[in-house]
């Protein structure tokens, strides 16, 4: 498990849904801004933004970390009668594509968990030349 402390207190500002990727907006408390960049997500669930979204804690697992609970987590509840049997086959894919788990855990507000092949943290600016910028010439 790797935790990625100096977002304590900072800001979940956003996510942007681009096909099989996602890319989650986020500052440090001194206003330093990132993105990971998670690609060929398998699942993503998150909720209750609110201006502010303060972190507590930003997490990611690697796929022999991941819990059935987890799964549970990342994909919404399963259907209580086949509870056990969807989220047993989810785990299993999850260890057999190698997939990465990464929990955003709030403070305050919003809640993120996105399950996908990588996981990639960069600065803003960075993320910006490489999408915004480039497509735009």
């Amino acid at each position: 498990m790797a935790n990625y402390s100096e977002f304590h207190d900072g800001f979940l500002d956003g996510l942007l849904l681009d096909d099989s990727s996602a890319h989650i907006f986020l500052r440090t408390y001194q206003q330093e801004r990132f993105v990971i960049e998670a690609s060929n997500v398998a699942a993503l669930n998150a909720g209750d933004f609110k201006q502010g979204n303060i972190i507590f804690e930003v997490l990611t697992r690697s796929a022999n970390e991941l819990t059935l609970e987890d799964i549970e987590a990342a994909h919404g509840p399963f259907p209580e009668v086949s509870r056990s049997r969807y989220a047993k086959r989810d785990l299993e894919l999850a260890l057999e594509k190698n997939l990465i788990l990464l929990e955003i855990n709030p403070s305050y507000g919003a809640t993120c968990l996105v399950l996908a092949a990588t996981m990639d943290l960069c600065r803003r600016q960075k993320w910006v030349e490489r999408h915004m910028l480039a497509k735009a010439v």
